[in-house]
């Protein structure tokens, strides 16, 4: 797979097909002869801020056809009920032990990162929701993508935080330490997130799932930039973006030239602080982009508007059967 991204329509007739295909084509070089490390990262419960159960299934099911040995690694809060890890049980995936760790110093971080020893040189898959996190910043809208966040996400929970640069030196240190490197980034929904937001957010439906692959010895030159797949999502979706140099990624597949929503500029203000001058409407658009500063905001928050053809299998889909 050349450095490029692969797209693929989400169908509601067979919802894993696409993520199947992504993942097939993404893990094609992967070695068959080292473990797969699949990271699967969620900011919360609701649509558009974890996987999808039909994008897990067909990377499960990608990785049913191979020869390759996979175990999941999970970023973000789970527990012994949490629908990803039991989806992925059921498939033979069962959650990576992390066991003893090794004391690196890489991509520049001041301190060494405690990096389970057993997983050096296995293969990395990056399994995450199309989301963008909105930063604070007083040069204009800053935002982090998807794969830029669950790579400073996992990196930091191996001791690696940076101040300038993250997602590039988050990048360099999984590159330096996995001889394989994917992602399969599930765009059923996309989400806008500040940081610190706990409430439910607001969503736009590209309904495609993209499979790249990321620096790594076995890829060298022909990976994707993860910070220019961000920004070239960003662009796509109407994103405030500030005027950055770097090239975009070549994409190709099936739903290449497709075009995707754009989230309304009345939706995504420079500074989403402001709600309380906005009068009873800014604030309940606030609401879907903000926590409350009262007690149990998860419970207060407006629900999200759901939109797509595949609103109704969120609820509806099983694994394995055809969805109604």
């Amino acid at each position: 797979m050349p450095a490029r991204l692969r797209a693929h329509s989400i169908a509601a007739i067979d919802p894993a097909r696409a993520a199947c295909e992504a993942a097939g084509e993404a893990l094609d070089d992967a070695p068959r002869g080292r473990p797969l490390r699949l990271v699967v990262a969620r900011w919360g419960a609701h649509p558009g801020l974890r996987p999808s159960p039909w994008v897990l299934d067909g990377i499960a099911r990608a990785i049913g056809s191979t020869t390759l040995s996979a175990s999941a690694v999970h970023l973000g809060e789970y527990g012994v009920a949490d629908p990803v890890t039991a989806l992925l049980s059921a498939s033979g995936i069962p959650t990576a032990e992390p066991g003893a760790t090794l004391a690196i110093r890489s991509g520049g971080a001041r301190r060494p990162l405690r990096i389970p020893r057993d997983w050096l040189g296995d293969s990395l898959c990056l399994v995450v929701p199309c989301v963008h996190h909105q930063l604070p910043d007083p040069k204009g809208p800053a935002w982090r993508g998807p794969i830029g966040s669950a790579l400073v996400e996992l990196v930091a929970g191996w001791g690696g935080t940076w101040t300038r640069d993250p997602v590039d030196r988050a990048a360099r240190c999984i590159a330096e330490s996995f001889g394989h490197v994917s992602v399969i980034l599930d765009g059923s929904w996309w989400a806008p997130l500040r940081a610190a937001d706990e409430g439910a957010p607001m969503l736009l439906a590209p309904e495609r799932a993209l499979g790249l692959r990321l620096a790594s010895p076995i890829t060298a030159d022909d990976a994707v930039d993860p910070s220019a797949a961000d920004r070239w999502l960003g662009l796509q979706l109407g994103l405030p973006l500030r005027r950055r140099s770097g090239d975009s990624p070549t994409i190709d597949g099936p739903a290449a030239q497709l075009p995707w929503p754009k989230l309304s500029r009345a939706h995504a203000p420079a500074r989403p602080a402001a709600r309380s001058r906005t009068g009873l409407a800014g604030q309940a658009i606030g609401a879907l982009w903000h926590r409350s500063d009262r007690s149990g905001s998860r419970r207060t928050a407006l629900p999200p508007a759901v939109p797509g053809s595949l609103a109704a299998l969120w609820d509806e889909y099983q694994r394995g059967a055809a969805p109604p």
